[in-house]
């Protein structure tokens, strides 16, 4: 018996971006600038779900905050960017397997604060007719922590197949005090590139759409909802569609999706109570006999699929992140590493849990090879197009910029 399900990685696994705000980091000034960012990204995260379509459309144009706006000086006038900067997991994972999450997920204590990773896409555009565009935006949501609650109350990985109502997009100034903010602790990847006019409006023209179609899909934050189909997005796949548009990197992105097949008993429901503005899909093989999955056989048991399982089509943050890696050879020079633990069987001392930690590089697995050869690939390409690569750094963060 098999399911299948197609999610993309959220920004978060539990409520990360709320919770660092109070992480203790030093002096007064930085603890007010921090309370004062975390009153702005919740406040607008709660205000956004209702949000007239009119003031989302102006607000993600309202220009680039900092740091992007210490972009412009590198920017050729009259030319159209696209800019996209993936935010890294905190902690690399391991996302060859099911269980191997599971692996991070209790290494890091079952703890709410786990970090997975962000999306936020940024853009200068003068369309064909004249106009022109500027602005930012990340897609967000899960406002109140739902995928803890859920876990707690027995949902297990059903968790995982959740959508949630209260879903927003970041005003092209949050989206730079998001930058700034997760700049502090976490490394962030960015990549610029010159587009022509069209591939521009292209990528403009899908934004406007998602944000006026009548189905709101920007409330609709998720792992399974698809944004090209207009029923919502999560902070990847949002940023996919966006570049997908305009033409950059399409085939890293492809290419850094993963299917994993996780055990069907690790799925609980139907009748368990749901946070608010949370939605589940109804779980078919749950329909005779419901489940309540504990905490205990969540974190403690191997989520790898046996005879049943689901499988979780998902994209790989860190597939994304060192497909970038390989647009340059100093960043490619040192691939993150993830802590991977395995059973070895001795012949005098019999199986025992052996922990290492293991190179994100080609060597990794087929996937990181196809990831890192998509990415050098276009690189190849744009080099052949005329394209000249210029690095730089933003906030102390790498940044790859790609123009004519």
């Amino acid at each position: 018996m098999y399911e299948s399900y197609t999610f993309l990685l959220t920004p978060r696994f539990w409520a990360y971006e709320t919770a660092s705000c109070w992480k203790h980091e030093g002096g007064v000034m930085f603890f007010f600038r921090r309370m004062l960012f975390f009153f702005l990204i919740i406040s607008a995260g709660f205000a956004w779900a209702q949000q007239d379509p009119d003031e989302l459309w102006a607000d993600v144009n309202e220009g680039w905050g900092a740091p992007y706006s210490e972009l412009a000086a590198h920017l050729p006038e009259n030319k159209n960017f696209v800019i996209w900067s993936i935010i890294a997991p905190k902690d690399p994972l391991d996302l060859r397997k099911a269980d191997n999450f599971r692996q991070n997920v209790s290494a890091n204590g079952g703890k709410t604060e786990m970090s997975i990773s962000h999306n936020l896409v940024a853009w200068r555009c003068e369309l064909p007719d004249g106009s022109h565009y500027m602005g930012a935006t990340g897609d967000s949501g899960e406002t109140i922590g739902q995928t803890a609650l859920m876990v707690k109350a027995g949902w297990g990985l059903t968790a995982f197949l959740a959508t949630f109502t209260d879903g927003w997009l970041s005003t092209g100034f949050q989206t730079g005090g998001i930058f700034e903010e997760r700049s502090q602790e976490e490394d962030i990847y960015s990549v610029a590139v010159e587009v022509s006019s069209q591939d521009c409006s292209k990528m403009i023209h899908f934004l406007h759409q998602f944000i006026y179609h009548p189905n709101h899909p920007y409330r609709n934050f998720g792992l399974r909802v698809s944004p090209e189909k207009f029923e919502g997005a999560g902070c990847v796949s949002f940023a996919a569609a966006l570049m997908k548009k305009a033409g950059v990197l399409a085939d890293l992105f492809k290419v850094s999706e993963r299917s994993l097949w996780a055990n069907v008993y690790h799925f609980g429901g139907n009748d368990l109570p749901l946070p608010e503005n949370t939605k589940v899909p109804f779980i078919p093989w749950r329909a005779q006999k419901n489940k309540k999955v504990s905490i205990q056989e969540f974190f403690g048991s191997n989520w790898n699929a046996g005879l049943k399982g689901v499988k979780l089509n998902l994209i790989d943050p860190e597939l994304l992140v060192w497909g970038i890696k390989n647009l340059s050879p100093e960043l490619a020079a040192f691939p993150r590493k993830v802590r991977h633990t395995e059973e070895v069987t001795n012949v005098d001392h019999g199986p025992k849990q052996v922990t290492k930690m293991v190179q994100i590089n080609d060597q990794y697995d087929k996937q990181a090879a196809k990831a890192s050869q998509a990415a050098r690939s276009w690189k190849s390409k744009m080099l052949n197009q005329g394209y000249h690569l210029k690095k730089l750094t933003l906030m102390g963060q790498p940044f790859l910029l790609f123009k004519r």
